[in-house]
This record gives C-alpha cells, sequence and structure tokens, in this order.
C-alpha cells in the first residue's frame, strides 16, 4: 500500500523487511509487528528509537488494516518511497563496457510477477533492471512486488 499522505510505501513479509533493515534502515520511518517477531527485529526498533520513530507491537487484524495484505507474515514496514532514476546512456555504457546482465521489462502490470521476476534476477546475480516508463500498464513497485521479491529489492538495481 502506498501511502499518498506521507509518501511511504508499506513493505511486509519477514525477508523484504529484514532486508530493507539491513541494507538501509535508515529509509524505515514505522515498524508494525506481531510480538514474536520482535527478537528478529530488536536492532531495528533500537535504531528506530535513537531516530526517535515508531515501533508497535500489533495483531494481525491490525497489521492487515496498515499494509492492505493478508500475507504480510507478522511484519509491516512504513518505509519512505524511493525514487527510480531514469535510465541514462552513461549506464547504458557502463553496462556494456563491464558486460553486466540485466533485464528491461515492459509492460508487467502485475505487481506479484514483478517481486517474482526481481526475486529470480537477484538470485541468478542481475546486476540491473530497467522498469517501463509509468503509463497504463506501468511497473509499479508496490507492497506485493517487495513482499514476493522477498528481499531482491534490495540486491538489484532498477531505473526507469
Amino acid at each position: 500500500m502506498h501511502s499518498k499522505l506521507t509518501g511511504e510505501l508499506a513493505v511486509c513479509g519477514l525477508n523484504a523487511v529484514t532486508a530493507a533493515a539491513l541494507n538501509h534502515p535508515q529509509s524505515i520511518n514505522r515498524l508494525f509487528l506481531r510480538e514474536e517477531m520482535l527478537p528478529l527485529f530488536k536492532d531495528l526498533c533500537r535504531e528506530l528509537a535513537q531516530r526517535k520513530r515508531p515501533y508497535k507491537i500489533c495483531d494481525d487484524e491490525e497489521l492487515l488494516k496498515i499494509c492492505k495484505y493478508q500475507h504480510h507474515q507478522g511484519v509491516v514496514a512504513m518505509m519512505t518511497e524511493s525514487f527510480v532514476e531514469p535510465l541514462t546512456r552513461a549506464d547504458l555504457e557502463l553496462w556494456a563496457g563491464e558486460a553486466k546482465i540485466g533485464l528491461v521489462l515492459h509492460s508487467v502490470g502485475n505487481d506479484m510477477n514483478i517481486g517474482a521476476i526481481v526475486r529470480a534476477a537477484a538470485f541468478f546475480g542481475a546486476h540491473f533492471i530497467v522498469l517501463s516508463e509509468p503509463g497504463e500498464n506501468d511497473t509499479r513497485l508496490t507492497t506485493a512486488a517487495y513482499r514476493v521479491a522477498e528481499g531482491g529489492m534490495e540486491h538489484v538495481p532498477y531505473v526507469q
């Protein structure tokens, strides 16, 4: 779920939130989790407290209201939505010069497909993903895409 009011994206799922917490905890503004998840996220909770950012123990019903997604796996991080940089000629020249392997996604409109593609790309060591430009069937980085990617969004850089 994207919050237009706060400009945040709800990232849910154990692997997705764990990867975000390890790679860029500063982008996590708030954390909501079931009590049994607290030991797994104690370092993140400590870091949030130092930044005077909230975290809250919730039940499944409240987590569902927060992320609007039933497969939250007991943890939801409200993150600053990242700006997707535009593809540049310099990117293409760098990737070609270094023989980088990547994917170009055009009009992949299903969020879960995007997440699965990103997860596979991360597993197989892709160096980049190019997303189609915003449009009617645009590639969207949503709550569902992050959860299905299971942390892959943190390992493969993407441009649009």
